[in-house]
């Protein structure tokens, strides 16, 4: 048995399944959209419906087959009849067991990797650099609805599955029954589409009160979470008995509302289970008194009874299936749309095609390709052409960019930024640590602008090299904002990511100040930090986010105030150590703390906007009688022929101004 191995049919492939999700446009309705989830796995589903209605129909002919053998071979005494029916019969026990073992298996298999589609689109979606708006950022929330709803909404899948098997079984049965009775078949006709439009106009409260449980569900999961994150600021307040009555009133709530829907639900099926037994005791007592008529045989009655038995079955599954399975489905879909279609607070512009398919040459601009085209027109517009051989050797055009240098040592940094009445206009070298000394709002607006997550509120923003941020290549400029998240796992596991390997790690955590407070570690390196870093202390948390940021040695790194948490001594030895670790890389600090004002090259000081203003209109009729910027010998800091009056005020770190 150990050797055996498994048919491919019977074996979980290697990569997940290819499943196109519906659109998630703002046209697209929670209904409409559960339907394209239904139809989303068709390869898998469609096999399975087909099986399954085999399995549907070979139970459907147990009666008939019944029926017939008692006419013709007990009625006729005939043994090798009764033994021929006899085989007939386990031949059909045979197909339809066979049909709803691998039916069901197949649809499974495409339910699950719906589910798994969808899981992960909506984690994509929760992790997305952009962010989110609305009720989906509340912790707990996400978490809800890549679960529990996503887990809902894939249960629908089964929809495409069972009920055609369910469909055929009830219209064969109505078909035999046509040809017994005309009267029993129309009424099996007649009754089933009705009862399907019961369940669907009945399914609106159950489908209302199941969106509402969902909704109070992730709001108390919410709720749980906030409090566990808070847990030691909601300690020292000593507001714990208030959190904790918050969360149990939230708590009370979601179960109330899940006993609203799981009432509904009780009524929606047991009414329908009771319209089900009544319509089918009604066809069994009409058989049973045209059988006493002499209208029907006793084979015939068998067939009645045995059919109007088995049909309780498929017409209690579509109740089922279209009540509470499609009314949960459509209420989750709400929800997983509602998330899908989440504005992006952070969106960052576009980067260049050759960037995203990564390559470190700039696209061309418009116009300027490979044959000059004028916006908007799609000919030529004359000129240097590839054709007329005045291409480069690399393919690239004469009018096109030039390739971006990505050696830290031409890697100089251009700021021009307002960010409300302040502005900073400065170029920072490659290789030079400088210091912003900004913090509260104004921080996190320039470390918004520096991320590329916000547009600067006036001047170029943010070049590197004489590019827009945004044709920077991946892991060009890292910016390690202030408040950091650690994930569970070690500090080395943590430090060691986005592909620093081991040796960096280590001296990042030297010189992040991590030594002391490691050392005194039951495990050192490979101690566990908890959920998100809660078995440190705030400092050493934040000791193992900026050891994180060193460890990636990028050429232009942001550091926002990555010393806050630590004390005098740690800081100084740190701001020490940064300079040594981050020599021939360029750095900029946003931070007052003293020490690393000390330590930085300059100090940069924001200016107003209406002298930065003022300073362009100086400083363009100068551009244009020549006086152009160049390095100061040895420094690598722009100045000009005459000495212009610059937004920011730029201070070694000595005290004297440059």
């Amino acid at each position: 048995m150990a050797g055996r191995t498994r048919r491919p049919w019977a074996r979980v492939p290697e990569e997940p399944v290819p499943v196109e999700l519906p659109p998630t446009g703002p046209e697209q309705t929670p209904r409409r959209f559960t339907i394209g989830v239904i139809l989303a796995a068709k390869r898998y589903t469609l096999p399975a419906a087909g099986l399954i209605v085999l399995w549907q129909l070979g139970e459907a002919l147990v009666p008939v087959l019944m029926g017939v053998a008692i006419d013709r071979a007990i009625g006729g005494a005939d043994p090798v009849e009764l033994v021929l029916w006899i085989g007939v019969l386990v031949l059909n026990y045979l197909m339809f067991m066979l049909s709803f073992q691998f039916g069901s298996r197949i649809g499974l298999f495409g339910m699950q990797a719906v589910q798994h589609r969808l899981r992960t689109a909506v984690s994509e979606r929760l992790l997305d650099p952009g962010g989110l708006e609305g009720a989906a950022r509340l912790p707990g929330v996400g978490l809800s609805v890549a679960s529990s709803d996503v887990s809902r909404l894939a249960m629908a899948v089964a929809i495409a599955v069972y009920p055609l098997g369910e469909f055929a079984a009830i219209i064969f049965g109505g078909v035999v029954l046509f040809t017994l009775s005309w009267p029993l078949g129309l009424a099996v006709f007649v009754g089933a589409p009705a009862m399907i439009l019961l369940i669907d106009r009945a399914g609106g409260t159950l489908r209302r009160r199941s969106g509402r449980e969902q909704a109070l569900a992730a709001s108390a999961a919410g709720k749980a979470a906030d409090l566990m994150a808070g847990y030691r600021i909601v300690t020292g307040l000593r507001a714990g008995p208030e959190a904790a009555a918050r969360y149990r009133r939230s708590s009370r709530d979601a179960l109330q509302a899940t006993l609203h829907a799981k009432s509904a639900q009780g009524v929606l099926l047991g009414s329908m289970n009771a319209a089900t037994g009544v319509f089918l005791a009604a066809i069994t007592l009409t058989a049973g008194w045209q059988a006493l008529s002499g209208s029907l045989s006793v084979g015939a009655l068998i067939t009645v009874v045995g059919l109007a038995q088995f049909l309780v079955g498929p017409m209690t599954m579509v109740a089922t299936n279209f009540g509470t399975i499609w009314a949960s489905a459509t209420a989750s879909a709400e929800r997983v749309l509602d998330v899908l279609r989440s504005p992006k607070p952070y969106e960052r512009p576009a980067a260049s095609a050759a960037f995203a398919n990564g390559t470190t040459e700039a696209a061309p601009a418009p116009g300027h390709g490979a044959i000059g085209t004028a916006p908007g027109a799609g000919q030529p517009t004359g000129g240097d052409t590839a054709a007329d051989g005045d291409a480069d050797t690399d393919g690239r055009h004469p009018t096109d960019p030039e390739p971006l240098d990505l050696d830290p040592d031409h890697l100089h940094l251009d700021l021009d930024l307002t960010l409300g009445a302040a502005a900073l206009r400065d170029r920072v070298a490659p290789g030079e640590c400088v210091a912003v000394p900004v913090d509260g709002t104004q921080a996190a607006e320039l470390v918004a602008v520096l991320s590329g997550r916000a547009e600067p509120g006036g001047g170029e923003g943010v070049r590197l090299a004489g590019r827009a941020l945004a044709d920077a290549p991946p892991g060009t400029l890292l910016v390690a904002p202030h408040a950091a998240d650690l994930f569970d796992g070690t500090v080395l596991d943590n430090v060691a990511v986005g592909g620093a390997d081991t040796d960096r790690a280590l001296a990042a955590l030297e010189d992040a100040g991590c030594a002391e407070f490691l050392r005194a570690m039951p495990e050192d390196v490979h101690t566990a930090v908890g959920e998100g870093g809660r078995r440190l202390s705030g400092g050493q948390r934040q000791r193992v986010a900026l050891a994180r940021a060193l460890a990636q040695d990028t050429p232009v790194l942001v550091l926002h105030d990555p010393t806050t948490a630590v004390d005098s001594v740690t800081e100084q030895a740190v701001a020490a150590r940064l300079r040594t670790c981050r020599q021939g890389r360029t750095t900029v600090l946003l931070t007052r703390s003293p020490a690393l004002l000390a330590a930085a090259d300059r100090v940069l000081r924001l200016g107003s906007a209406q002298e930065t203003q003022e300073t362009q209109e100086t400083q363009e009729p100068q551009a244009a009688q020549g006086h152009e910027y160049t390095d100061a010998p040895g420094t690598g800091t722009p100045t000009t022929a005459t000495t212009p009056t610059t937004a920011s005020t730029a201070t070694t770190a000595q005290g004297g101004t440059r």
